[in-house]
């Protein structure tokens, strides 16, 4: 029996970026069988390649490692657009009717058209319904034109609360709204015309997801879950979007129920798999169904599944850990803060627990004596004074480094609070994007000294904690995120604006520190040695980029373009450049 003969491929032609420390420059490197086993001299790595290996000219662009989004929601945000007739660029009402027409054709009878928003999701600040010709969303009857029979909804996705939604007439049919139906049901508002009849416009708390007004959810009821096929197909997608992007990498670890997970496992099953994803499994489905249970059996049955799926070796997916929210976002006002603030409606809140404290214990308690990874979704600072205080109760005296757990989002954290995430030794996930998109919402609701602790990245640097970035609500673009670290700017109704000079001050991230975060930092997040970084005995996850991140303008990073992306040395991406 012959021998398999090592692929070897050179890639040489311009700067190598390795985000390895040790070595941070290099002209070239040496590929075999999907692994790094030289960086280097342009020179010696060519002769070391052989005459029968594979030749990469780079022709000036630069190489460096795949990216990795510690926070993407690919699956989630792929599935959810690829199920919906997508407006997100329509011009005008007639463009929506088209669209919506085209779409009815690959329905089956009587299923619901369910359409995306207008506008750039998931802010909708830089461009939304009110860019459209008319300045406003279609009513019923312009929907009628598309599908006067089936019936359609215009969603209004979140984070934005309030919020429009657009049913058509037969929709309103179907959910029993018409003219007797009150002006205001719940939280919802009915908007009619003269006449008193429904335009189709609902506002308020309208999101497809984090929304728990009674009557809206009684609403989507009639259009139904997903179906789990979606989640695969969706993942499919967002897969091939973020490898486009320069993504090799994702720590999927936020809305993971066990379908998703199963979509992720099942990809990977059938070697589909075009990024590394390590994935945890939420303690509870209220991010979807915020009326699903959260007693005590319901939770400790989902840690139990959650261990017994427990996969650290394999190449390609990986499962480790459970994720518990017990706070949202700041626009519905379930943001958890000591300190009251308006809530959408004007009257003042502390925020919603969507689960007990005692839920928090038993999650840390099973995960101590279970060797469970442990994710903690953290908003305002009442979930890190509670979370910190739990902590208190059940780690005692340990080594508390050694156990590598994560906490997500950090939206509000004091410096005192900073200062005990990083001695606890946390790594630490968030997304510049939450400044660019959520800074002027959270100046108006807690006011401009909050903003002193508002994603305090750089300070949780500082105290030396492992800090990853992610996308989450948006931008997707990793580069663009890198710029919104750097520039601190607020974005509102598409002008943006630089933060207050002793905000960023405060808070402005270097670009090596933006760069770390999605590579070096992001890797460790991941638990996964061997990537992150250009470095011998690497995976050769890497991309080719038309520009230096690390040295061009700052308002030139989100311009740059990936031109190849490689996972293992194989092209998952590839613009037809190189």
């Amino acid at each position: 029996m012959g021998t398999v003969r090592s692929e070897r491929t050179l890639i040489a032609g311009g700067p190598v970026l390795t985000m390895n420390p040790a070595q941070p420059t290099a002209d070239a490197v040496l590929i075999e069988d999907g692994v790094l086993i030289a960086v280097g001299d342009a020179a010696n790595l060519g002769d070391m390649a052989g005459a029968d290996a594979k030749r990469i000219d780079l022709a000036g662009a630069v190489l460096m490692p795949g990216l990795i989004d510690s926070h993407p929601h690919l699956l989630h945000f792929a599935s959810l657009t690829m199920a919906t007739c997508q407006l997100f660029d329509a011009r005008d009402h007639a463009d929506i009717v088209a669209r919506i027409k085209n779409h009815c054709m690959i329905l089956p009878p009587d299923q619901w058209a369910i359409c995306s928003p207008v506008g750039e999701p998931h802010y909708f600040i830089r461009r939304g319904w009110r860019d459209l010709a008319e300045g406003v969303l279609p009513d019923r009857y312009v929907l009628d034109r598309a599908a006067p029979d089936r019936p359609v909804i215009i969603q209004a996705w979140a984070p934005v609360t309030p919020n429009i939604a657009v049913l058509n007439s037969a929709a309103l049919r179907a959910v029993g709204i018409s003219s007797d139906t009150p002006d205001q049901v719940g939280g919802v508002r009915i908007v009619k015309d003269k006449h008193g009849e429904p335009t189709g416009h609902l506002e308020g708390p309208v999101n497809n997801y984090y929304s728990d007004d009674p009557f809206w959810l009684s609403i989507l009821g009639h259009i139904g879950a997903p179906p789990d096929w979606l989640w695969e197909a969706g993942a499919l997608n967002g897969l091939a979007a973020y490898n486009a992007l320069g993504v090799t990498g994702g720590y999927e670890s936020h809305a993971m129920e066990p379908a998703h997970i199963e979509a992720y496992r099942k990809i990977c099953g059938d070697g589909r798999l075009t990024m590394r994803i390590a994935a945890t499994m939420d303690a509870t489905d209220l991010t979807f169904d915020p009326t699903k249970p959260t007693d005590e059996a319901t939770v400790l049955a989902r840690l139990a599944l959650a261990k017994s799926w427990e996969d650290r070796s394999d190449t390609h997916f990986r499962f480790n850990g459970i994720t518990l929210a017990r706070g949202g976002p700041c626009w519905p006002g379930y943001l958890r803060q000591h300190k009251a603030y308006p809530a959408p409606d004007g009257t003042m809140t502390n925020g919603k627990a969507f689960v007990p404290r005692e839920i928090e214990l038993i999650v840390l308690r099973y995960c101590l004596e279970h060797d469970l990874r442990f994710n903690m979704v953290l908003g305002g600072d009442k979930d890190a004074d509670e979370l910190l205080q739990s902590l208190a109760e059940t780690t005692g005296g340990m080594d508390t480094a050694a156990l590598d757990w994560v906490v997500q989002h950090v939206l509000m954290l004091t410096a005192a609070q900073c200062k005990r995430i990083a001695e606890f030794g946390f790594h630490v996930t968030t997304s510049p994007g939450f400044v660019w998109g959520k800074g002027a919402l959270y100046r108006e609701r807690l006011g401009a000294a909050a903003l002193d602790d508002f994603v305090p990245a750089r300070r949780l640097m500082e105290l030396g904690a492992n800090l990853a970035f992610g996308s989450d609500w948006g931008p997707d673009n990793p580069f663009e995120q890198m710029q919104m670290a750097e520039t601190q700017e607020f974005c509102v109704r598409g002008a943006c604006s630089h933060t207050p000079a002793e905000h960023r001050a405060h808070h402005q991230v270097t670009r090596m520190q933006a760069l770390n975060a999605y590579t070096r930092n992001a890797a460790r997040v991941m638990q996964w040695e061997g990537i992150g970084a250009i470095k011998a005995g690497y995976a050769a996850d890497l991309i080719v980029v038309d520009g230096n991140p690390l040295t061009c303008p700052v308002e030139k990073l989100s311009e740059l373009q990936v031109q190849l992306t490689l996972l293992g040395g194989k092209p998952v991406f590839d613009r037809g450049v190189i």
